[in-house]
């Protein structure tokens, strides 16, 4: 049973303002309440667990996100949320917003959501890289995690043929370091390939990660193509625990999501095999 109640439109108004006070915000803060609300409700019902929010450039999305979130964390304040954003800006601005959200326009200050001071209650972490993503998780407990999507890509020598002495070099240092990173992981041995060791190296995050109650998807018309259309996707989808191996020696990943929240700047999808993709995440 999901700890959130359904909630209605004035019990959310005690702990959001989207206007943050300003009389000339009221119209528009009420409508960007009213979404927030309806993806909180969506998200929360039984057997959903997801949110699919799409609309123009500029309309508030982020914001809208930030509300669905607060909400949820008010009544669990052990949320757990993964931001995923399409770029460094974009994941900059990200914790720019979050931080002005919870100041501006969280009501209440009962260490839940957010601090008399008016500062997050909920400790975060920023991570640049794969790297970055697996010392974060092994070092201690964050509530927010904001990622970018080349945080699950890293540049690795392909072999130029089977024979590729550097290149096969180079792998071995890669699982070196991801020892080195993760003790308790334990590397798969045999002959590294350029393919391997980027699972490995997502195996180990799905490993050391928590299972995150949202997960929120910038930007997510990046990932309408299927799980193998890139390594990115690839290590994504077995990250979050998406994706299993149909081979029996394989690891098995654990499912790192409870539930979606997917936003997009393509109001209108007309490729549904795209759409199905998204979604299937």
């Amino acid at each position: 049973m999901k700890p959130y109640p359904i909630l209605d439109l004035d019990s959310a108004r005690h702990i959001l303002d989207f206007s943050g006070g300003r009389d000339e915000l009221r119209s528009l803060g009420e409508v960007q309440l009213r979404g927030a609300v309806a993806l909180y409700n969506m998200i929360n019902t039984e057997n959903i667990g997801l949110g699919y929010l799409a609309d123009e450039v500029g309309m508030g999305k982020t914001y809208i996100a930030l509300g669905v979130v607060a909400l949820m964390r008010y009544f669990n304040p052990a949320l757990r949320v993964l931001y995923i954003c399409p770029s460094a800006n974009v994941q900059d601005k990200w914790l720019r917003e979050h931080a002005s959200f919870i100041d501006r326009n969280v009501c209440t200050s009962s260490y839940r959501v957010r601090t008399p001071e008016g500062k997050p209650a909920a400790p975060v972490a920023k991570c640049d890289s794969l790297e970055d993503l697996i010392r974060t998780a092994a070092s201690g407990f964050y509530a927010d995690f904001f990622v970018r999507n080349g945080s699950f890509s890293f540049g690795l020598k392909k072999a130029a043929d089977e024979y590729d002495e550097a290149a096969i070099r180079s792998w071995n240092e890669q699982r070196k370091k991801l020892q080195k990173m993760l003790p308790a992981f334990s590397v798969p041995g045999g002959d590294p390939t350029h393919r391997g060791v980027k699972d490995e190296f997502a195996q180990a995050l799905n490993y050391v990660l928590p299972t995150f109650d949202l997960v929120v998807i910038d930007e997510s018309h990046n990932f309408k193509h299927n799980f193998e259309s890139s390594d990115r996707n690839r290590v994504l989808s077995q990250v979050l625990g998406f994706y299993q191996s149909e081979s029996a020696e394989d690891r098995p990943y654990q499912r790192r999501v409870r539930n979606a929240l997917l936003l997009s700047a393509t109001p209108y999808d007309r490729n549904l095999e795209q759409l199905r993709n998204q979604l299937a995440r």
